[in-house]
């Protein structure tokens, strides 16, 4: 005899395409509910290339001139926000932030 193996073959594939489909709900919905960064950062956690993304992002903002992003944004770093003007960042750059954002800074 002869063994009808196409009803198994139907039943995997349907289970693939199940599983898929539940994964890109799932993906859709994190991203329509602003949840997606939340976890993407928790998956791959904080890594060493924060301070690198964030020093070449105020290299840039300095190359060109943008005083109110470079002095005044608050941009994230780990856990913490910061503005390109910290000192950790060690951004050589010509603009002062001493009175940019309408405070004075001393």
């Amino acid at each position: 005899m002869i063994k009808e193996e196409r009803g198994m073959e139907m039943a995997i594939s349907t289970l693939i395409l199940i599983v898929l489909g539940v994964l890109i709900l799932t993906a859709l919905v994190l991203a329509f509910t602003g949840s997606f960064e939340r976890f993407w950062n928790m998956i791959k956690g904080y890594s060493g290339n924060d301070i690198d993304n964030l020093n070449k992002l105020c290299q840039t903002q300095c190359n060109l001139d943008n005083s109110d992003s470079f002095c005044c944004e608050n941009k994230k770093l780990g856990k913490e926000f910061v503005t390109c003007d910290d000192n950790r960042l060690d951004i050589d750059c010509d603009i002062e932030c001493k009175s940019v954002c309408g405070i004075n800074v001393t």
